[in-house]
């Protein structure tokens, strides 16, 4: 799978992997004027809200004024679909980063966002295929010299997923709010979840300064 890594700077487009039936991997790039999107949250299409325990609490929705900051983020603005702020989430958050989970459309993705990194990156699908655990939404971002966040989303039932790294060693990461993120080095990964790990998919972080 081929993933993203943005510098707000410089960059004003994201590619997004999406990830489509059949396993076909489509590279996207383009831009979105959200600006003409109504401000306050938007009710979820009943397709996601019976997958994703995200789309059902309301606490999780963002205050206007996090709703308004990362409209007119620069990197979120650049994802090329045509999403509806109103169905943003925001899935977890601390003082490195924000994880976001947005609609709209057809589609739904996943978005980390570092702070002082100035780089983020996700992932989108089919909202259809996405409500089925064996259905990928992961992307990663650049973390600091030499590392990468891994960050995914996940349907309802998937409580954690596994990390493997080329050398074999595995890491479980859990699932909040239908969201992993976790920081790995740069490196081929596989990520694994489903029942016995019946699905899984490989990476290879990599980008500036690793």
């Amino acid at each position: 799978m081929r993933n993203s890594i943005v510098n707000k700077s410089l960059i004003l487009t994201l590619a997004v992997a999406a990830v489509l039936a059949g396993g076909l991997i489509l590279l996207l790039q383009g831009t979105v004027n959200h600006s003409a999107r109504a401000a306050g949250a938007s009710e979820a299409p009943k397709l996601l809200q019976g997958a994703f325990g995200i789309y059902r609490d309301d606490a999780l929705q963002p205050t206007p004024e996090a709703l308004d900051a990362i409209s007119k983020d620069p990197s979120f603005a650049s994802i090329p679909f045509q999403l509806d702020p109103g169905l943003i989430r925001i899935a977890a958050s601390d003082a490195s980063h924000r994880v976001i989970v947005v609609a709209g459309g057809t589609y739904v993705c996943v978005f980390n966002d570092e702070y002082q990194r100035g780089a983020g990156g996700g992932g989108c699908a089919l909202q259809k295929t996405a409500t089925t655990d064996a259905q990928p939404m992961i992307g990663y971002s650049h973390a600091g010299p030499g590392g990468f966040r891994v960050t995914g989303l996940v349907p309802d039932g998937i409580d954690a997923v596994r990390l493997t790294s080329a050398k074999g060693s595995t890491t479980s990461v859990p699932v909040e709010n239908n969201v992993f993120t976790t920081v790995v080095p740069a490196g081929k990964i596989n990520v694994a979840w489903g029942e016995g790990d019946a699905h899984s998919v490989d990476l290879e972080p990599s980008g500036p300064d690793e």
